[in-house]
């Protein structure tokens, strides 16, 4: 029982990991680019929704008040 809680929690991180450095990286190439393009905002878009799905509560309010600020 202990050992499925643990590869629960340790699968949760893998999955936030991932939905995080998604949404880091899609950032990371808008700023490189200097300019959005459909395609760049159909990305970020999407990251943002995995991050929404699987972040915890902390993260996903402070990406809340990070958007309605822009």
């Amino acid at each position: 029982y202990i050992g499925r809680i643990s590869n629960k929690d340790k699968k949760l991180v893998d999955i936030r990991t991932d939905a995080y450095i998604d949404f880091l990286n899609i950032v990371s190439e808008i700023a490189s680019n200097k300019h959005s393009t459909p395609q760049l905002l159909s990305k970020l878009n999407k990251a943002k929704s995995k991050v929404i799905l699987v972040g915890s509560n902390s993260v996903v309010k402070e990406m809340k008040i990070f958007f309605r600020n822009c």
